[in-house]
């Protein structure tokens, strides 16, 4: 409807990196930089509804930076779905009106890479099975891995699938630092000296990381992963090899782990279950409220003195806990100093005839108080969880009450109406596996 507007297609589907299981296209309506949000805005919904219309869709709208659409076309017994996303004309060394912005250029930028070096198309692709298949690829919180751009980059940075393994066999969070190019600006500096787990400079904006999301664990998975998959070359062991290239879960692996659960007790595991109604959020919303509760259930119960380990399964509106080491149900509470006389009396005062005080000491000119505040692991959850800092969306559940506490052998029935991608997440977290453990070996007959 304008000159003044282009349609660009971006992402791996039309760089011909996509993975086979990907049927995603990003459809990028490009605006004039000089038009104010409002327009900008009214003209792209407009824009994108009728385009939705076409095939009969109707589109949910997405939240990021700004409102997206997203839509499932369905083609040639085929289903793709398909985003269509507003930004604003960018040129290299401009100042970004949307975070989107730059994607138009990394479309451009990588592009014009393959077409003088077409096998980097393939190396991307298998670098993307590689961490597909060891669980950390998505720039999603909830995997805190690598994005598609990410991995593309990485290809282009080391040319090589077994030069990119020796490298990563070495990467520690923390100290990785790549770059395509010379850079030496302010912004790269800065970037440098926030210290991310991991910084690889965006080549079109030398002043992005576009590493950010990629999380500490991540970095160990793949270093980790790469050192294995060097032994395994080593040993010619092509069986065990293929896991780390396997898109598909062991399925039979998996449910001889499941059935082998029955025969244990369980007594280290419990979960934290929501109401379903939470699942009408979305799924990144959802992750991100149940981490943060997690995080501050963690904390708390380890100034209860037991440590815990805990896996989010967002699908369930699940946290499940591992208890690594069981406190006594006693906590050591700091009162007031010495030379603070009368908070010193109404201190004794309160304390001195509580039944759960189980020492009262007198160190170092303060004040201390041994006292008993919980008998079990479902008394020190319910304390927790009143503690613990939590999403607003979960707050409103724990001040209700509205949960379940589910203990051990208990958990069977719900580990075992998992999906298959449930299963393994739960089995690595839960015996310790490792990603590439639970994924489905090449026939190689």
């Amino acid at each position: 409807k304008s000159s003044k507007v282009s349609v660009e297609l971006v992402g791996s589907i039309p760089r011909k990196t996509a993975l086979n299981e990907e049927f995603d296209l990003d459809v990028f309506i490009v605006h004039p930089r000089e038009w104010s949000f409002d327009y900008f805005s009214m003209f792209f919904e407009e824009a994108a509804r009728e385009f939705y219309a076409r095939y009969g869709v109707k589109p949910s709208v997405e939240y990021a930076a700004h409102p997206y659409f997203k839509g499932t076309i369905k083609k040639d017994f085929m289903e793709i779905s398909v985003e269509v996303v507003p930004c604003f004309r960018w040129k290299r060394g401009q100042k970004v009106k949307s975070p989107v912005d730059r994607s138009v250029e990394h479309n451009a930028w990588l592009n014009n890479i393959y077409a003088a070096n077409d096998h980097l198309r393939d190396l991307a692709v298998v670098l993307k099975v590689f961490f597909r298949s060891i669980g950390v690829y998505g720039a999603e919180a909830r995997v805190s891995g690598f994005s598609g751009y990410l991995t593309e980059l990485l290809a282009v940075y080391y040319k090589d699938f077994l030069r990119a393994i020796k490298a990563m066999s070495s990467w520690k969070p923390y100290s990785v630092i790549l770059s395509l190019k010379e850079v030496g600006s302010k912004g790269t500096h800065k970037l440098i000296k926030e210290k991310s787990p991991m910084l690889f400079l965006d080549p079109v904006d030398p002043e992005r990381n576009v590493a950010a999301a990629v999380g500490k664990n991540a970095i160990e998975i793949v270093s980790r992963a790469s050192k294995r998959v060097l032994s395994l070359l080593k040993e010619g062991n092509l069986r065990d090899l293929s896991r780390f290239f396997s898109l598909e879960y062991d399925e039979r692996l998996i449910d001889e782990y499941i059935r082998k659960l029955y025969e244990m007790e369980l007594q280290d595991l419990f979960a934290l279950i929501f109401p379903e109604e939470l699942l009408s959020y979305h799924p990144d919303i959802i992750y991100t409220e149940l981490q943060r509760s997690a995080e501050g259930l963690k904390t708390k119960l380890m100034d209860l003195g037991i440590n815990v380990e805990y896996l989010v399964d967002h699908k369930r509106v699940m946290i499940l806990f591992r208890v690594i080491k069981q406190g006594d149900g006693s906590r050591i509470r700091k009162g007031p100093h010495g030379s603070m006389r009368d908070h010193e009396i109404n201190f004794l005062k309160k304390n001195l005839s509580k039944k759960n005080a189980l020492l009262i000491a007198f160190i170092n000119e303060r004040w201390y108080i041994l006292e008993k505040v919980f008998s079990d692991i479902m008394a020190a959850l319910r304390i927790a969880l009143q503690e613990a800092s939590h999403g607003k969306d979960i707050r409103k559940y724990v001040e209700k009450g509205d949960y379940r506490i589910v203990l051990g052998r208990y958990l069977m029935d719900e580990i075992v109406s998992m999906d298959i991608e449930e299963k393994a997440k739960f089995l690595m977290f839960y015996l310790d596996l490792d990603p590439w453990e639970v994924r489905r070996p090449w026939n190689m007959s």
